[in-house]
């Protein structure tokens, strides 16, 4: 790994850059540092220092002053391929590095990198994610995505094919990750354009690539960065259902390995049924031998007088507070029949019980219990 550069890459389009910079500082100011922290913005979309804008937008001040001094590269893209340009232009300039993609809307904790590399020293040819979702499937057939395992945590720390990564939470790919043609812009089907993380699924599957995740899965926005967002037409709109569905029928081997997938998921939730009814019987087993055994009944006779008397003084509570609900003046009534006050009553009960725990003294000592 330390023959690779690491690169940390990310895209931006003019509705997020003036809020980018609080995504930028995290990733500058990460324990580990990558060799290399690239943003991607499209040549038609913002305008070049000194250019004119004709219509594009400008870099903010903010994210210049982090090119000026060295912190971060600013690259220029030909054309903008959306969300997938967080990953696209830097695989396809550098196949051999190692390469983390983030989102211009989230702030990522100092040890995020250092999580990616230490998973990717265990697990080296796998897709690294710190935010994943796990496929779930019904008779077989895969489940809508609203219905999947969404931001897992408890497959974690092991390569799995059920999993897709969410590539903008940090995510790392190894060298050579996808083939050539899953970074051909143009190839990129229709109903994938805004679903950059379904066609790095599919790709990923077509080449082999398990997925690992690590870490905690929960995000943390920016600021003023959700009123758009992919994730409303992905998720709430069906975006990232009809994109699986077009991938399935245009490459027979992605269906093939979701196929593969499907089967494999339902092996592993029947030997979780299987574990789970063993550990059940194990326990009433152990259970039911814990009650036949001979401590246990001896326990059971040793402590029957304690808990006979404090059935009785239970009992006897009881029925003073409920006797305490009653007005005084039907209070005194009913001791008055008995000819008791209400001291009395309480010396009595006391007494009775102190009775009692002097006679099981007695019988203790005398041997007989």
């Amino acid at each position: 790994m330390d023959s690779h550069r690491i690169i940390a890459s990310l895209t931006t389009y003019p509705a997020r850059i003036r809020t980018i910079r609080p995504t930028l500082i995290s990733l500058l100011n990460q324990q580990r540092q990558p060799d290399c922290v690239e943003l991607w913005v499209s040549e038609s979309e913002f305008a070049r220092p000194g250019q004119d804008l004709a219509g594009r937008c400008q870099i903010p001040d903010d994210v210049m002053d982090l090119v000026h001094d060295g912190s971060l590269t600013l690259c220029w893209s030909p054309c903008s391929y959306g969300s997938h340009d967080k990953y696209l232009w830097t695989m396809k300039a550098h196949p051999e590095s190692i390469v983390m993609t983030f989102d211009d809307d989230l702030t990522y904790d100092a040890q995020t990198i250092s999580r990616l590399l230490e998973a990717h020293r265990r697990y080296p040819s796998s897709i690294i994610a710190s935010r994943s979702h796990r496929m779930t499937f019904i008779d077989g057939e895969l489940a809508p995505y609203k219905q999947w395992d969404m931001e897992q945590r408890c497959c974690m720390n092991e390569p799995r094919f059920d999993l897709m990564a969410t590539s903008g939470a940090g995510t790392l790919y190894p060298p050579y990750a996808l083939p050539a043609q899953a970074l051909q812009g143009d190839s990129i089907d229709k109903a994938c354009e805004q679903c950059d993380d379904i066609w790095l699924l599919a790709w990923g599957l077509m080449a082999g690539r398990s997925v690992v995740a690590v870490g905690d899965p929960s995000l943390s926005y920016v600021d003023g960065t959700q009123d758009v967002g992919l994730f409303h037409e992905n998720i709430e709109g069906g975006g990232n259902d009809r994109a699986l569905s077009a991938l399935r029928c245009r490459y027979a081997l992605f269906d093939e390995k979701m196929r593969a997938v499907a089967c494999e998921s339902s092996r592993n939730v029947y030997q979780e049924l299987r574990d789970s009814q063993r550990d059940l019987t194990r326990a009433n087993d152990h259970i039911h031998r814990f009650e036949c055994s001979r401590s246990w009944r001896i326990g059971r006779f040793v402590t029957y007088l304690p808990r006979r008397m404090r059935r009785i003084v239970r009992a006897r509570t009881s029925s003073c507070a409920s006797a305490d609900e009653l007005s005084d003046a039907h209070l005194k009534t009913k001791l008055s029949v008995q000819g008791l006050d209400k001291r009395d009553a309480s010396s009595q009960m006391h007494s009775e019980i102190d009775d009692g725990m002097r006679g099981y003294v007695h019988v203790q000592r005398q041997g007989t219990v």
